[in-house]
């Protein structure tokens, strides 16, 4: 089987052209690293002034320069790394938020396919943030390591040649180990990466569910589920990390054994006088100097082996072109569904089916339980797009429409209301102008604007996570009121009478015709008091979408 080059297999074009974006704050980091690498190599040529001048002739002149010299040195060196660490956490932080940004745009656009909390949730912390550490970090120090690394070993040739050849005759097998070790950390890594998902799945069924486990009684079995992914998360971390200390161990024995051989060497050497104590002091400070850059260099393909995973997620959502297609429309006058048929693996929901949906009416959908119903709102709105036959919106096919586009165009209440841990002003608005007296209006319509009126601190009033401070009727009506304020060509609502009475349903029903004239309406409902008369009806029974009287309606 051929190998994948290095570059190809660790996408680092791709990840050159992420880090690029952020090229003149790069450029900064770089500066200061050369001048602080620049400082820190000029120190351990001073000692030689203090040991072989200074000392050796007794000249307290040039010893204290040397020392003085030797500080100003140490202390440039700390001041420049104080100023490139507060650098690199702003280059960090910039470079994480386009990352995490990037990332979210890709979670959003793909939830419409997948449930995958835990992939996301890695997606997000850990992956982001190895991804960084090795486009950003990586660099930095493969350039800082390649400077330390051929300043070093030119001064510690021109020092002792002898010495030189002998420390990188045994550095050298430090690069083989780690070559050799490259399979074994891609695999170790990625057991990692998928025991982080599955714990993050635990965790997130939890946290998600509470109240459900609670009144299922399910929270022994919830508890063990976690524990069992929390073993496991421990049990491939530990083997990681033991692995990992088991080659640093092994590194820095190399390295003792090393050092120790130069001290040898070159002690014997100052005992002959073929070498002073000041040269050996230096070349033993700079032949350290070099195996640090030279671990580091060696460990940059176990680094991104450990981490292969995460570079393959990662570089495909930076790899991925604009996936929105090309056409673009502004307003929906007519929606038509024809030959469609959609299964969910072998169960089939749809076959050659047909419907049209005009501006200026509302549409309600009817049918019993599991015959599609909320499949056929998921479907039109683009949520859904693995079906056969046609959807368009006007004459435009709708898998040619962008997700943006019709989100757009689009506005839905799904069955789950979705609030956030905001005010109810912000869930309303979202990230739109404030009509205040707009929206009102629509809570009036809505019958919820009493319900807000009352409370102390009224449309500034916080909804807690998921709303559980307000019943399912009123999470609804919120929902609602947000789906209108909007104001979008398309109005999708699915079951939202469950929580309602029925003098909210017949108020809710009477009012909302005149908010919605100008809109395609598609409704989901079980309830004969939500239906406005001169509506149109749609059945869905034998995989089949027939206008005809309500069926199944309570």
């Amino acid at each position: 089987m051929r190998k994948v080059p290095f570059f190809k297999k660790y996408h680092i074009k791709t990840m050159i052209s992420f880090f690029m974006k952020f090229k003149k704050y790069y450029f900064v980091s770089l500066f200061l690293t050369l001048i602080s690498s620049i400082i820190l190599y000029l120190a351990p040529l001073i000692n030689i002034l203090i040991f072989d001048k200074g000392l050796k002739n007794k000249d307290l002149k040039v010893l204290f320069f040397s020392v003085m010299l030797l500080l100003a040195a140490n202390a440039l060196t700390e001041i420049f790394n104080i100023m490139q660490m507060r650098f690199d956490m702003f280059l960090n932080y910039k470079m994480s938020k386009g990352l995490k940004t990037k990332i979210l745009d890709y979670c959003i656009d793909n939830s419409f396919f997948a449930d995958k909390s835990g992939e996301y949730v890695s997606l997000l912390e850990r992956d982001a943030s190895s991804y960084i550490s090795l486009a950003y970090k990586e660099s930095i120090n493969f350039v800082r390591n390649i400077i330390s690394a051929v300043s070093s070993m030119i001064i510690v040739i021109k020092l002792q040649p002898d010495l030189a050849l002998v420390s990188v005759i045994l550095q050298s097998m430090l690069i083989i180990v780690r070559l050799k070790t490259q399979g074994i950390e891609e695999l170790k890594g990625k057991e990692s990466r998928n025991s982080y998902i599955a714990l993050h799945s635990a965790i997130n069924e939890i946290v998600l569910n509470m109240k459900k486990i609670s009144l299922l009684g399910a929270g022994s079995f919830a508890k063990k589920r976690y524990e069992k992914a929390l073993d496991n998360e421990y049990k491939v971390t530990k083997s990681q990390t033991m692995f990992s200390s088991m080659i640093q161990s092994f590194i820095s024995l190399t390295m003792n054994v090393v050092g120790g051989i130069i001290l040898l060497w070159g002690g014997y050497k100052v005992i002959l006088g073929t070498l002073t104590v000041g040269a050996l002091i230096s070349f033993n400070q700079y032949a350290s100097s070099l195996s640090s850059p030279i671990i580091g260099l060696i460990s940059i393909p176990s680094n991104f082996a450990s981490k292969y995973d995460t570079i393959n997620k990662i570089s495909t959502i930076l790899e991925r072109k604009d996936t929105d297609p090309k056409i673009n429309i502004d307003s929906i006058s007519e929606i038509k569904v024809s030959k469609l048929s959609f299964s969910y693996d072998t169960e089939m929901i749809f076959h050659d089916a047909k419907a049209k949906f005009k501006k200026g009416h509302i549409y309600y959908i009817c049918g019993q339980s599991g015959v599609g119903k909320s499949t056929l709102l998921q479907l039109i709105s683009g949520q859904l797009r693995n079906y056969k036959g046609t959807i368009k919106y006007n004459d435009s096919n709708l898998q040619e429409i962008g997700t943006k586009n019709i989100s757009d165009l689009v506005s839905v209440v799904m069955q789950e209301s979705v609030l956030f841990n905001d005010t109810i002003l912000n869930n309303i608005v979202l990230d739109q102008e404030i009509d205040l007296e707009r929206i009102k209006y629509l809570c009036r319509i809505c019958n919820i604007l009493d319900d807000i009126e009352e409370l102390p601190d009224k449309f500034d009033t916080i909804v807690s996570e998921k709303g559980d401070s307000f019943s399912g009727g009123q999470k609804s009506r919120l929902c609602l009121v947000r789906a209108l304020y909007k104001n979008l060509p398309v109005l999708i609502i699915d079951e939202i009478t469950a929580g309602l009475d029925g003098i909210t349903e017949r108020n809710i029903r009477e009012n909302l015709s005149e908010v919605v004239s100008d809109k395609i309406v598609i409704i989901v409902t079980h309830s004969s008091n939500f239906i406005i008369d001169k509506s149109i009806i749609y059945n869905i029974n034998d995989h089949k979408i027939k206008q005809g009287e309500p069926r199944c309606l309570k």
